[in-house]
């Protein structure tokens, strides 16, 4: 995604383009960023809100009620 196709979308947000642009701009968390891209990409995600717990891959949002069953299971396993 572009730098300029971000700042578009900071400013429909109605976010401080002012400050959104001088942290973009900084590359200050540009690190971060690249190395969870690359552990997201090691992992075969594809797109945000991408879940692994204990090794089951969730892409998109799951529904509560499959969220919560994964979960109580592995849980329920650890006993």
């Amino acid at each position: 995604m572009s730098i300029s196709a971000l700042k578009s979308f900071a400013q429909e947000l109605n976010l401080d383009t002012v400050a959104f642009d001088k942290c973009l701009d900084s590359g200050f968390h540009k690190i971060t960023v690249d190395k969870d891209l690359n552990e997201a990409r090691n992992l075969r995600l594809r797109g945000t809100l991408s879940f692994i717990v204990n090794g089951t891959k969730l892409t998109g949002p799951p529904s509560y009620e499959r969220l919560a069953n994964i979960i109580e299971n592995n849980l329920a396993s650890r006993n």
